[in-house]
């Protein structure tokens, strides 16, 4: 089975994205910060990380670089991530950083159903 890391602080937006996910059958792992999002990627291969940008203790920024750093270390396959933050400003930041997408939370709610429709 397919499996989500979803990366956020908000209880309430981990809660709705995991709600989409596993109602398009993937299973569905959460993490409250970076810190936490990058040693659960370190532990495990994921289909698709679902991050935030503004977490305490390690932001998404950082845990992206992270993320990829360590996966290109191990030269594991690249995992796409989807970057999410109510904060349009810091896409360029983000997407430097590695992300693959990023959406302005609203949006993201959108963007899943349809996506998720064709998998």
């Amino acid at each position: 089975m397919k499996t989500v890391l979803v990366v956020d602080d908000d209880q309430t937006s981990r809660r709705l994205v995991g709600f989409q996910m596993e109602r398009h059958g993937f299973a569905v792992e959460f993490a409250t910060n970076g810190m936490e999002a990058v040693s659960k990627s370190r532990d495990r291969e994921f289909s698709l990380i679902i991050i935030d940008v503004y977490m305490p203790e390690m932001d998404g920024i950082d845990a992206v670089m992270a993320i990829r750093a360590y996966d290109a270390s191990k030269q594991r396959v690249r995992v796409p991530i989807v970057s999410t933050s109510s904060d349009d400003e810091v896409r360029s930041r983000m997407l430097e950083a590695g992300a693959d997408v990023f959406f302005v939370k609203p949006s993201l709610f959108e963007m899943l159903d349809k996506f998720l429709s064709y998998c």
